[in-house]
C-alpha cells in the first residue's frame, strides 16, 4: 500500500470513529454541488429561501486532509443544525484532498493553492444567491487550520470561525478575530503540545502559542479537551451553535 494510501487511511479511521461522539444524529444528505467563476466547487447542504434566507447566516465547513465534504458532514451534524436553526449551510471543496493553510498540508502547501481567496469566492457565490446574513466558518483538523488562516487573513469577511483539531500554521499579525479553537490534549495527528506528525510530515507549533499571539480584546479563546484526541468531541457542535449565537456555553465539551 502507498504511503498516501496508508495516511488516507489512518486519518479516515480516526476521524470517523469522531462521528461516534456526535450527539445530534447525522446523517449523509444529499446536497448541490455549485460550480464557481473559478472553476472550483462547494456543496450546498441546506439553504433557507425568502425572507428568512436573505437575513440569516450561512455556516461554511470544511473537512480534514484526505476526508471529503461528506465526512465533515456526519461528523459534525451541521445539516441537522442548520435545518433546526434556519442557517445555511454549505461545505466546501479541493482538488487537493487537503487545504493550504500555511505549512500544512500536502498537495495544497506544494501547489500553492489559494484556498482562503476561494473561500472569499463561496462567500461572493453565497451573497449572489440573496444570502446577506452573517458568514460563519468552522472546520475540522487541516480544515479548521485553514478556517483560522482564514480568520487572520480576511477578519472582516468571516464574522465568527471556529477549528476543531486544527491549530494556526500561518503568519497572523492581526491576531484572530471572534475565534474559538476546540483541541484534544490528546491529539496524535496535530499534537496539542506541539511537535513532529508523521501522519501530517509537518512540526506543529503548540496549540497554545495562538493565544499568546492574540490580544485579549480580540475574542479569541483555546477549548481544550483533557481526554480527547483527533476527533471531533462530543458536545462540540452545541459549543460552536452558542458561540456564533454569541451566547454563553449550553453545556461541556467532550
Amino acid at each position: 500500500m502507498s504511503p498516501v494510501r496508508r495516511v488516507r487511511r489512518c486519518l479516515a479511521t480516526v476521524t470517523v470513529a469522531g462521528a461516534v461522539l456526535v450527539l445530534l444524529p447525522a446523517t449523509a444528505n444529499a446536497a448541490s454541488s455549485i460550480r464557481l467563476g473559478s472553476g472550483r466547487t462547494y456543496r450546498l447542504a441546506v439553504e433557507q429561501h425568502g425572507p428568512v434566507g436573505y437575513s440569516s447566516p450561512t455556516v461554511i465547513v470544511l473537512h480534514g486532509m484526505w476526508n471529503s465534504w461528506t465526512t465533515v458532514q456526519q461528523q459534525s451534524g451541521f445539516d441537522q443544525l442548520g435545518a433546526a436553526m434556519r442557517w445555511s449551510v454549505v461545505y466546501g471543496e479541493t482538488p487537493n484532498s487537503s487545504w493550504n493553510a500555511g505549512i500544512c498540508c500536502s498537495r495544497a502547501v506544494k501547489n500553492k493553492a489559494d484556498d482562503v481567496g476561494y473561500l472569499v469566492d463561496v462567500v461572493r457565490n453565497i451573497r449572489a444567491r440573496g444570502h446577506h446574513g452573517s458568514i460563519y466558518l468552522a472546520g475540522f483538523s487541516n480544515g479548521g487550520m485553514l478556517a483560522l488562516r482564514a480568520a487572520c487573513e480576511r477578519p472582516l469577511v468571516f464574522n465568527r470561525v471556529v477549528s476543531v483539531a486544527g491549530t494556526l500554521v500561518a503568519p497572523c499579525p492581526t491576531g484572530l478575530h471572534h475565534a474559538r479553537h476546540i483541541h484534544g490534549v490528546q491529539d496524535p495527528v496535530v499534537p496539542y503540545n506541539g511537535g513532529w506528525s508523521k501522519l501530517c510530515q509537518v512540526t506543529f507549533p503548540p496549540v497554545r502559542a495562538e493565544a499568546a499571539a492574540t490580544q485579549p480584546n480580540l475574542d479569541y479563546a483555546l477549548v481544550p479537551v483533557a481526554k480527547a484526541g483527533h476527533t471531533w468531541p462530543a458536545g462540540a457542535t452545541a459549543y460552536i451553535r452558542d458561540f456564533f449565537l454569541g451566547r454563553k456555553p449550553s453545556g461541556p465539551v467532550g
